[in-house]
């Protein structure tokens, strides 16, 4: 930083207040180390604290020392140790530099053991020259009192917002803009097309004479106009044709009225159903009479009919005689 710029009383004020304050549990780390819990603040953290109070463009830091303290290759394997001296100057410039060191064990690479070891010491000597301007800055965890009652602090969680993410403009989604801003653009009226006119009569050439110039005596027509004229014509001779096939074709006979009709199966005659009864009166003799069923107690009246009364009289007189049907069969034979 070439160019110094003194703080302002306010400024001072503010700092001196601020870099007096401890550390909350969210800005520190515990892990295992040789005495028991060892309580550290990372270097992404302490990059933040600076650029919170000083300020983006108001600290400055500067590599003063490097050395490679031993390097050692054993069976394939490389061990480093580094030690750094960096200096962090403010703007107005005030500074502070202290030394950070930092090794790697064991590593199958020598490449690696050197930027891992490099790394370590400069990012170790930037927070130990930080923490010189104040408990914010991390002084604090040099305290063992406040790192015995701050371990047992859980930090809050911070929930996470995607709209505190810095996007690139081609992911953003697009503003909308304001109501105010706006005005509203006129609508447009839609007028429907007019449908072209059918040309239904049909044309009988495709050419047409021009009678009025004697020298131009033949105008041709539109492939429209052709089209049309070309389906109208086969259209005719379809028909044409259609009727030409019916008036050919003879005329069709139904199936139905070709079949002859199986005349009627004579019902079977009652009297072949019923059982034959012979009869057992001898040729050559009249009918027995019919016996009535009628007692001689029940009275009704034959007026008007005496020949009938009579013949009923002569019935009656019969019927203690024995009865033929009961006699047996030999009749039957003999009339056979």
């Amino acid at each position: 930083m070439t160019k110094r710029e003194d703080f302002t009383l306010e400024e001072q004020e503010r700092l001196q207040r601020d870099l007096a304050k401890q550390l909350g549990p969210e800005f520190l780390h515990h892990r295992a180390g040789p005495g028991g819990k060892f309580t550290y603040l990372e270097g992404q953290a302490a990059i933040q604290l600076a650029n919170e109070h000083f300020g983006f463009n108001g600290w400055t830091s500067e590599l003063r020392n490097f050395t490679v303290d031993f390097m050692d290759e054993q069976d394939g394997k490389v061990s480093v140790g580094v030690s750094a001296v960096i200096r962090v100057t403010l703007k107005d410039g005030t500074f502070h530099e202290d030394i950070g060191y930092g090794q790697m064990e064991n590593s199958r690479s020598k490449a690696a053991a050197m930027e891992k070891a490099k790394k370590e010491a400069m990012t170790d000597a930037l927070k130990r020259a930080l923490r010189m301007f104040g408990n914010v800055m991390g002084n604090c965890i040099y305290d063992k009192n406040f790192t015995g009652h701050v371990q047992y602090m859980k930090p809050p969680t911070i929930p996470f917002d995607p709209k505190d993410l810095y996007r690139d403009k081609r992911y953003q989604p697009p503003q909308k803009a304001s109501s105010s801003n706006t005005t509203p653009a006129p609508a447009k009226l839609s007028v429907p097309a007019a449908a072209p006119a059918k040309n239904t009569a049909p044309l009988k050439n495709n050419t047409s004479v021009d009678k009025s110039m004697p020298g131009k005596s033949l105008t041709t027509t539109s492939p429209t106009t052709r089209s049309v004229a070309s389906r109208q014509q086969q259209q005719q001779q379809q028909q044409q044709q259609q009727q030409q096939q019916q008036q050919q074709e003879p005329p069709k006979v139904s199936t139905s009225a070709t079949k002859k009709t199986a005349p009627p199966k004579p019902e079977k005659e009652e009297d072949e159903e019923e059982e034959l009864v012979v009869s057992t009166e001898p040729p050559n003799q009249p009918p027995t009479p019919l016996r009535s069923s009628l007692s001689h107690e029940e009275s009704f009246s034959m007026e008007g009919d005496d020949e009938l009364f009579a013949a009923m009289l002569a019935a009656d007189n019969d019927f203690d005689k024995p009865d033929l049907e009961s006699q047996p069969l030999a009749q039957d034979q003999a009339l056979k």
